[in-house]
């Protein structure tokens, strides 16, 4: 025999003098085709020993796609081309299914895991690397706008957020500028007692090392011994003070005009917050003044800042947190 052999699968190619054998110049050709026909199946430790450049295999122990790159010896040239490259995929205008999940891993997490660009960028319009972060831009300079994570449970970004729709946030009140808002939707009752109690509702939690401007508004109602009595709890180490503005504890609104809340006494101190200060009464438990407790709270760790109230002096007569009292509380720094 004095044929050649093909480069990639070695398959034999008679001379035109020879005569054709049927075992190696048809069926030996026939088997090597039949093996190498779209992938090549074997196990890690029996890959093609002559594999040709290009050649792809599925390892069946270890499940891996690998491909060749022709070079000797055969066991250097296997490359898995998800960790060799980078991989670009693209249509014209159609879908792309992926039925499972696609999985990015690389050794810096500054790296990118993915980029996208519109046909003409010069830079990555949308990104995402391997910490997480994501990036925003127009495609023509640096990208310009992020978001990532910057701490446990923390979502930071270092740009303006436009919010088109509603806000809600329930946990501490940490937006800058932002006032959050509590308010009663039911009257809170207590009778006999001098026992200060945290409202059920005038409370808001505080983060650390921050300025909050703090103000209540509340609609109180007492009889006439069991005056309505306040103070606040805020976070351990927080300072600032409170200032006051409603009935003075002095104020007996029994008879006209007094029992309309005019022509009364008031106060108008300022205080700490642990300070306790009652108020006057009307005519009826159920008929309410308004005062106004508002202050400046710096802290230095996070927690509550909350309105308690009691009654002055033991009495049967409810003393009343209206109905419809409310709160702000505005981080200024």
């Amino acid at each position: 025999m004095t044929g050649t052999n093909t480069t990639r699968l070695g398959l034999y190619k008679p001379d035109p003098d020879d005569n054709i054998n049927v075992t190696t110049d048809v069926n030996n050709n026939l088997d090597k085709l039949d093996v190498q026909v779209g992938t090549t199946v074997c196990t890690s430790s029996t890959r093609p020993n002559a594999p040709y450049s290009g050649q792809n295999i599925y390892e069946t122990d270890t499940g891996r796609f690998l491909l060749s790159n022709g070079t000797l010896p055969a066991s250097g040239s296997w490359r898995d081309p998800l960790t060799a490259t980078n991989i670009t995929i693209s249509s014209s205008g159609g879908t792309i299914t992926v039925p499972a999940r696609l999985l990015s891993q690389r050794t810096s997490s500054t790296s990118t895991a993915l980029d996208v660009q519109v046909t003409g960028d010069s830079v990555a319009r949308f990104n995402v690397n391997q910490s997480g972060k994501i990036e925003w831009g127009s495609g023509a300079a640096t990208r310009d706008t992020n978001l990532y994570r910057s701490g446990a449970n923390i979502l930071t970004t270092d740009d303006t957020l436009t919010v088109g729709g509603d806000l809600t946030a329930t946990g501490a009140v940490s937006g800058w500028n932002v006032p959050v808002y509590v308010y009663k939707a039911a009257s809170t009752d207590r009778g006999s007692t001098t026992t200060l109690a945290a409202d059920p509702d005038l409370t808001f939690t505080l983060a650390a090392n921050a300025v909050y401007i703090v103000e209540f508004h509340l609609y109180v109602g007492s009889g006439s011994t069991g005056l309505m009595t306040t103070d606040w709890t805020v976070p351990s180490g927080a300072s600032g003070f409170k200032a006051l503005t409603g009935p003075a504890s002095t104020a007996v609104a029994d008879s006209a005009p007094h029992n309309l809340g005019d022509d009364i006494n008031g106060r108008f101190g300022v205080h700490g917050f642990a300070t306790t200060v009652s108020y006057g009464y009307r005519n009826a438990n159920t008929n309410l003044l308004h005062a106004v407790e508002a202050g400046t709270v710096i802290t230095t760790t996070g927690g509550a800042c909350t309105l308690r109230w009691a009654q002055a002096v033991s009495s049967a007569t409810n003393t009343r947190m209206g109905l419809g009292s409310w709160a702000r509380a505005t981080r200024i720094a």
